[in-house]
């Protein structure tokens, strides 16, 4: 329920305004000390009305950080990353998301996932609490990821989207992990 809520407050908002608040979000995101020492970027490609990433992204290229994109594993609650160096050549998946293309796009192995502890992951969320546990899409997906993540995860979403705490709102899970970082159009949270 209030996943379709916050879902629907967040597309009702104008282009205009969504255009404004991502510029913010990226601009905090960019000021953060873990992004200016990162070399490795985990990032999702955003979609819908999702805080826009592709900004980062390119700003990653042009510091010349490695991006690595997620594919989601089909029939499995498992993400693997992919380094990509544009945005050509991604596919479409099931879910609507653009992917990196198996065979096109290199895997990062787990191993090497866990060993990239200067790396900075941005992370989707419809919605963040105060302390940075997220309010996702339901899949498990990205608390699977931060489980064996070790550098620096940041959460973006718009400032409407965080609460107090998602927990005592009942939708918080026992595996749910929370975020080291919060970042919305406001600022750091956290």
């Amino acid at each position: 329920m209030l996943r379709r809520q916050l879902r629907t407050a967040r597309d009702a908002m104008s282009a205009a305004k969504r255009c404004e608040l991502d510029e913010r979000i990226a601009g905090h995101v960019r000021s953060l000390p873990c992004w200016h020492d990162a070399q490795v970027l985990f990032c999702y490609l955003s979609m819908g009305s999702e805080p826009e990433t592709r900004p980062l992204i390119e700003r990653a290229w042009h510091e010349g950080k490695r991006v690595l994109l997620p594919r989601v594993v089909p029939d499995s609650p498992v993400l693997t990353w992919h380094y990509v160096n544009d945005f050509s050549r991604l596919v479409r998946s099931a879910f609507g998301i653009f992917e990196p293309v198996l065979g096109v796009h290199p895997t990062c192995p787990p191993s090497t996932m866990m060993e990239l502890e200067g790396a900075v992951a941005i992370v989707p969320g419809i919605a963040f609490d105060r302390r940075g546990f997220r309010l996702g899409y339901g899949g498990g997906y990205y608390d699977r990821f931060l489980a064996a993540f070790r550098g620096t995860s940041i959460g973006i979403c718009f400032s409407d989207g965080v609460h107090d705490d998602l927990g005592r709102d009942g939708c918080l899970d026992l595996w749910d992990r929370a975020v080291d970082i919060l970042v919305t159009d406001e600022g750091v949270v956290r």
